[in-house]
């Protein structure tokens, strides 16, 4: 068994999907606050399909555990590129932000098959774009209950082995990273040395400690959105409350008023 958990997807707009292949981790910071990137508020799972001319392939995007990497639960496959796996520790370092991800086959079961057809079949994709001849669709899996049935079916398939980018994995546990981006894939979808023609860029997430964080690129003032009603005043998501379990404090600012709100989306100046 392993622990896959739903996270906090870095997706690019529809309008620069394309664009955002070329963007690097280090540009994912500017391309936010720009509004070209943007963070889910709140964490899902991704069913994402891939038509290509021959063949279609269906994966779902999880945070895997690095603790089960580590431990083997989740096998090695190759030798990972020692350079490439270092390269890949610096950035996650320096940025924050992991941006390739583990391609991990796994035992396939029926149940998740009739939820990955039933998210197909029964919502509207998050995105739908044909890219170099590729047909990209995502689904986003977003209901509570449902990612809890995606986390148990998970839970009990016991055998899961990395077929590529290993030195994603290798990387997020050299960075001390709770958690490393993956694509999982069932067995005989995907064969020994296949590269699957997912979409990069499509998918990144910030490592686990500035997770928690994310609100920090926004104000000075942790957890807290500044606003122009009076100079103590801040604001704050009703979300955001319940993701740091109380209100933060406001960094010293004293007499501070705090507002909190329910929308998703932050208020800008």
């Amino acid at each position: 068994m392993a622990n896959m958990k739903p996270f906090s997807a870095i997706r690019p707009t529809k309008e620069d999907v394309e664009i955002a292949t070329t963007w690097g981790a280090s540009d994912v910071e500017a391309k936010l606050k720009e509004g070209k990137l943007k963070q889910a508020d709140d964490p899902a799972f991704y069913v994402y399909r891939m038509v290509a001319k021959y063949k279609t392939y269906i994966a779902v995007v999880v945070a895997a555990d690095v603790a089960d990497y580590v431990s083997h639960a989740i096998k090695g496959h190759q030798d990972s590129d020692q350079s490439a796996c270092d390269k890949m520790t610096a950035e996650i370092q320096s940025t924050k932000v992991q941006s390739v991800p583990a391609v991990i086959a796994y035992k396939d079961q029926d149940y998740i098959k009739t939820m990955e057809n039933k998210y197909q079949l029964d919502k509207e994709p998050l995105l739908d774009v044909t890219v170099d001849g590729v047909r990209h669709t995502v689904f986003e899996v977003d209901n509570s209950y449902q990612r809890a049935n995606y986390e148990d079916a998970f839970a009990g398939t016991t055998d899961f082995t990395i077929v590529g980018n290993e030195a994603a994995a290798s990387a997020a546990a050299e960075a001390g990273c709770e958690k490393f981006l993956a694509m999982l894939v069932p067995y005989g979808e995907i064969e020994e040395g296949e590269e699957l023609p997912y979409l990069k860029g499509l998918f990144r997430m910030f490592t686990d400690e500035r997770a928690a964080k994310k609100w920090d690129r926004f104000s000075s003032r942790q957890g807290f959105v500044d606003c122009e009603l009076e100079e103590n005043v801040a604001m704050m998501t009703l979300d955001n409350v319940k993701e740091f379990g109380m209100i933060p404090p406001s960094n010293g600012v004293k007499n501070s008023t705090v507002i909190v709100y329910k929308d998703s989306e932050l208020p800008t100046k």
